[in-house]
């Protein structure tokens, strides 16, 4: 049986591969992600950690 992983650590590890496969910050996915759910843009915290310490600074300069 494939081991589960909790929602908690399964959404941070997709939109870093979302980032790393589109290029795009994470910022900007989560962003769509509320404004789809019609959440206020910044109304879901981001994970613990820091976002830079975790994946690097995905945007581009």
């Amino acid at each position: 049986m494939p081991e589960s992983r909790t929602c908690s650590e399964e959404i941070p590890a997709r939109e870093a591969h979302e980032a790393s496969c589109s290029q795009r910050p994470l910022f900007d996915i989560r962003d769509e992600r509320e404004r789809a759910a019609g959440l206020p843009v910044g109304a879901v915290p981001l994970p613990p950690g820091d976002l830079l310490e975790r994946f690097g600074n995905t945007t581009p300069q």
